[in-house]
């Protein structure tokens, strides 16, 4: 694992935990409705930002990249894009807004807006930083915005302790002071502008599938909080975005960034080895990740009052308490689905016929948010949630293995269950043995206990820890043998 993985580990991973550590900052000070207005608003931005923006990264990225600087017309061309789709996603917002809080749709309207450029600032900076290759800015510049995230709520509330507003215009503010430094620091590699319309229609037809995509995507994951907003009220979307960050975030603090580091290795390995060698990269994957995904499942599931008692404020325990689970499960189903199976569309450049196994999953997330939400409220959202994350792995991995078939090691998954069950029981054990100490006693009893043990028991499984954080694609100890290595055999 080397420096600059090290660098954008904690590009992607601190700034994710700031937003965490935001949300949980205003839940102990606004009222849950508040809390649910600014939920929405971060939720609203970024379905609108990442629709309109994603696709032209991608389409930058790739026509762009290894640049040593950025010539004026396209730099033209980009802004043009750029500036079109800001202006749409501005547009669209509107209408939105007004269906979510009617009530206050001129602030949370300006909030949402607010958010919308100022990320569309920020990501397409980091596209220019990706093209000239300038990983210490982008790296520093995240660890920045992460700093001044935090340090613009604990403002927000000291100035405005009883509004969503506040707080959002704050972490707009940031965002975009931290995009307009991160350009004026390569703004000498970037020519001025030079307006064209050359290229501009290739670069839509390109993008168009990738928005459908997008699209649905976000819809799978972000859908029930719409949904509870509209049947409940923004203090249900409150309560459900806390216990889906407690649920949701330790999964995705580790399998993002992974599947950055482990992205590169399978595209290059099924360059120059071939199918065979691509088919050993994402079984080896599809351990390290059924490993995690064990290990937090266990851990929150075990741990879900503790946890929420440490980090919720009361009204919101026992309801966030019961959610962790469910949410957790539909998170590693999810994983699976992104990280393992859907990289094969990607490996393969067969992203039409991801949009099939997508459009399902959307289809279902839909009906089940809107039915369950209605029947068991709070509880509906997740279930939906696990339904709609089950089926779309499902789709994916019939889609993909019609064309694309590597071994599934169930053995292994068997054994390593085994092992997150019989380190879930030492991680009891050693909760109930410190419990008159308290919650964080507990948590902290249990994770040392789970550690050690999931660490031992794996170890005999001759899986190594070491060759998890350095090469999660062979997650197996050099010296083990090759009957403990999966195979084809393991299943077809």
């Amino acid at each position: 694992m080397n420096v600059r993985f090290v660098g954008y580990f904690l590009a992607g991973a601190l700034p994710k935990l700031a937003m965490f550590l935001a949300l949980f900052l205003l839940a102990r000070h606004l009222d849950p409705a508040e809390t649910g207005l600014f939920v929405l608003v971060i939720t609203l931005g970024e379905v609108i930002e990442m629709t309109a923006g994603t696709w032209l990264r991608i389409y930058v990225l790739k026509a762009e990249a290894g640049r040593k600087t950025i010539g004026p017309y396209r730099v033209g061309r980009f802004l043009v894009l750029a500036l079109a789709m800001l202006a749409m996603a501005l547009l669209v917002s509107l209408p939105i807004a007004a269906i979510i809080a009617p009530g206050r749709f001129w602030t949370f309207a300006g909030a949402t807006c607010a958010y919308i450029a100022a990320f569309a600032a920020l990501r397409h900076a980091h596209t220019v930083l990706q093209i000239l290759e300038s990983h210490v800015v982008f790296i520093l510049a995240e660890i920045a915005r992460s700093l001044l995230i935090v340090a613009c709520v604990l403002g927000s509330l000291a100035t405005w302790p009883t509004s969503f507003v506040a707080p959002s215009l704050l972490v707009s503010a940031a965002t975009a002071a931290t995009a307009v430094i991160s350009l004026l620091l390569v703004a000498s590699r970037l020519h001025g502008p030079r307006f064209t319309l050359a290229g501009i229609q290739p670069a839509v037809i390109f993008g168009a599938p990738i928005i459908a995509d997008v699209v649905m995507s976000l819809v799978i994951i972000n859908f029930d909080r719409f949904v509870l907003n509209q049947m409940i009220g923004p203090a249900a979307v409150g309560i459900y975005a806390l216990a889906y960050a407690l649920g949701r975030q330790p999964i995705e603090f580790i399998a993002g960034p992974l599947n950055t580091y482990a992205l590169p290795v399978l595209f290059a390995g099924y360059e120059h080895g071939g199918e065979e060698r691509a088919r050993q990269i994402l079984t080896g994957l599809c351990i390290t990740l059924f490993i995690l995904c064990a290990a937090v499942l266990t851990g929150i599931t075990l741990l879900e009052q503790p946890i929420a008692n440490v980090a919720l404020r009361m009204e919101y325990r026992d309801a966030a308490g019961l959610l962790m689970p469910v949410i957790t499960f539909a998170a590693c189903l999810l994983v699976f689905k992104a990280f393992i199976f859907d990289n094969v569309f990607h490996m393969l450049q067969k992203n039409d016929e991801k949009l099939a196994s997508v459009a399902l999953a959307t289809g279902v997330g839909v009906a089940a948010t809107i039915l369950l939400v209605y029947v068991a409220g709070i509880n509906g959202a997740a279930a939906a949630l696990v339904l709609s994350s089950g089926v779309g792995l499902a789709a994916s991995v019939y889609v993909s293995r019609r064309f694309f078939v590597f071994a599934i090691p169930l053995r292994h998954f068997a054994m390593i269950a085994l092992a997150a069950s019989g380190s879930g029981v030492a991680l009891s054990l050693a909760s109930w043995a410190v419990s008159a100490y308290g919650d964080g006693a507990r948590i902290g009893a249990g994770f040392l206990a789970f550690c050690l043990c999931y660490a031992l028991m794996l170890k005999l499984q001759g899986i190594s820890l070491k060759a998890l954080a350095s090469t999660p694609w062979e997650p197996f100890d050099a010296r083990t043998g090759s009957e403990r290595r999966p195979s084809d055999s393991n299943l077809r």
